[in-house]
């Protein structure tokens, strides 16, 4: 994928939406399922979806008289673009910091590091910077 994956809150609070219908909806559906949590206006939702279609995330196909709007991105494909992009930026892209860091602050629990394949330490017995934990 070679567009920006990053979406700011409001974006991805959108797309989450668009996800959970199984990825097409109107823009009424999708301002429905919204209004509760975000209180937002048809107009703000309208918003949004044009950012996300000019962006690639979403298409616009007219369906009779309205618009149905698709996810061009799916969630998987999204969260695993993030959490690459995450281990890159803080972790030099080594997952094995990253996990250490997270047993070390008691997230991962030594059983589930166990079934990981190891106990503490990086790849190839690398040392984590103290600055990491």
């Amino acid at each position: 994928m070679e567009q920006d994956m990053r979406l700011p809150g409001a974006e991805l609070d959108v797309m989450a939406a668009l996800w959970a219908t199984g990825g097409a909806a109107t823009a009424a559906a999708l301002h429905a399922a919204l209004l509760d949590g975000k209180g937002w206006g048809m107009t703000t939702v309208l918003n949004f979806l044009a950012r996300l279609s000019a962006r690639g995330f979403v298409s616009v196909e007219k369906v009779g008289r309205k618009n149905e709007y698709r996810a061009l991105v799916s969630r998987e494909d999204y969260t695993a673009q993030a959490v690459s992009a995450l281990i890159d930026r803080l972790y030099g892209g080594s997952m094995a910091a990253l996990v250490s860091v997270l047993h070390a602050r008691g997230v991962i629990a030594d059983a589930d590091l166990a079934r990981l394949g190891g106990a503490g330490g990086g790849e190839g017995g690398e040392e984590i910077p103290h600055w990491l934990l």
